[in-house]
């Protein structure tokens, strides 16, 4: 069956906002089915007119499920696919989808960047940094699973959060460790590069998170290297070395 341009613009407007069941998707003729199974049903990459997008197909009712807010000229699963078992949505995905775009690949999480369409929530990219090139094999770099990836000629290692890794973060910890607060704030903060707050101990479940130069050039006038309450130390947070701003309370003691 082969479609006008206006019923393939419909047909991929009706898939996004989530009105069709599976089997009323027509789909290109050679287009790859079950890509992920599981109990509660399937992901699958389904193309149309030349354009593919993702669908989670829910065996309980027969929706088609738009997984993506987009299409794309290519979807790739990484090494170990897509989770579909929706019980998850609130934990970060480990596994990216890889999606291309005018001869460019980029990533997209499962949990990560979900914004809503219509009565459906959708995945979008992490990031507008794209990449000429990304494998869907990882290795661990700098204790975090990684993925290879070629910009403009140069290899680069991206995190699962589409961060790129410093493959040097013990010589970069070197030269930092040695800097005092002015070079701090002159040439980490003011650059933005990576900083974190902490409240709590990581033993006990906290869990640093990202925070801007401006909330970093604040706390630094309270914080300081060493023991006590408001203490900095410098680490390796999601494959790149950060400046991590810790904070205690009597609370966390007990």
């Amino acid at each position: 069956m082969i479609m006008t341009e206006e019923e393939i613009m419909k047909m991929r407007e009706d898939v996004l906002d989530g009105k069709l069941k599976k089997w009323d998707v027509i789909v290109d003729e050679g287009t790859p089915t079950v890509k992920g199974s599981g109990y509660f049903g399937n992901m699958t990459i389904i193309t149309v007119g030349g354009k593919k997008t993702l669908v989670f197909c829910d065996p309980r009712d027969a929706i088609c499920v738009p997984m993506l807010g987009d299409w794309y000229d290519d979807i790739a699963m990484t090494e170990h696919g897509w989770d579909v078992d929706t019980r998850f949505q609130s934990n970060p995905n480990w596994n990216p989808l890889l999606v291309k775009k005018d001869y460019r690949w980029t990533m997209i999480g499962y949990c990560g960047n979900i914004v809503k369409r219509g009565s459906y929530w959708v995945r979008i990219p992490y990031c507008d940094k794209w990449y000429s090139w990304i494998s869907n094999m990882s290795r661990i770099v700098n204790g975090v699973r990684c993925y290879e990836a070629a910009d403009n000629g140069l290899r680069v290692w991206l995190t699962t959060k589409c961060q790129v890794v410093e493959e040097n973060a013990s010589d970069v910890m070197k030269q930092v460790t040695q800097w005092d607060k002015d070079r701090i704030v002159k040439d980490w903060i003011g650059k933005g590069k990576p900083c974190y707050r902490i409240s709590g101990f990581r033993y006990k479940g906290a869990k640093a998170k990202r925070i801007t130069n401006v909330e970093a050039l604040n706390l630094i006038k309270v914080h300081h290297f060493g023991t006590g309450f408001r203490s900095l130390d410098w680490n390796v947070e999601d494959g790149r070395v950060a400046l991590v701003f810790e904070s205690y309370s009597e609370s966390d003691m007990e």
